[in-house]
């Protein structure tokens, strides 16, 4: 039997990963392709050079962002699963 935090937790996390892989797979291109097609870069490089900017930008500019974002939207308390799956779903396309 599965606990009910992780199903809780579970189902939240597997769509913010999927929303974040298409997210990256979005931005990736237009980030690189001008370095690729001045042959500055390799193809190979792309991914890995990409994912260590993402990492950068969260470690660097992370927190303000999470505390801008954050600073009275919703009320601590309305943070349900339902809630979170929601506004995972609802992402804006472009």
């Amino acid at each position: 039997m599965i606990s009910p935090l992780f199903s809780h937790l579970l189902i939240p996390f597997l769509v913010a990963m999927f929303l974040a892989v298409n997210m990256g797979g979005s931005g990736t291109a237009p980030a690189f392709s001008a370095a690729y097609g001045a042959n500055i870069i390799r193809k190979s490089l792309i991914p890995g050079l990409f994912g260590i900017m993402v990492f950068l930008g969260a470690i660097i500019a992370g927190k303000g962002a999470a505390t801008t974002v954050g600073k009275g939207l919703l009320e601590p308390e309305m943070m349900s699963f339902t809630v979170v799956s929601i506004i995972l779903f609802s992402k804006k396309r472009k």
